[in-house]
């Protein structure tokens, strides 16, 4: 994945993060039918669409007003590895 690659997807992603339980057809629209996603509050996983949703509308329900943006971006072959937040690193895609 190049740069130009990369800064796009997370100039749509970061926003989808945004707005409560109305954004998450916006996040969701960011993975296939049937990604898998990992989060360290599920530990197991979350598998396709539907459980992703389930998972999403709750989280972004508690916190409508987070607001993500990318600080540094570094395209890798397999991924994005991004900076956010306060000096923490997280494999993104």
């Amino acid at each position: 994945m190049d740069y130009t690659h990369a800064k796009a997807l997370c100039n749509r992603w970061l926003p989808a993060w945004t707005g409560g339980a109305k954004a998450v057809d916006s996040l969701l629209a960011c993975y296939t039918p049937d990604a898998f996603y990992l989060d360290p509050v599920r530990p197991n996983g979350l598998n396709g669409h539907a459980e992703m949703r389930a998972y999403f509308e709750k989280l972004l329900a508690k916190y409508p007003d987070w607001r993500w943006e990318a600080e540094e971006i570094f395209p890798t072959s397999i991924s994005i590895r991004r900076r956010c937040g306060v000096n923490r690193v997280r494999d993104v895609i």
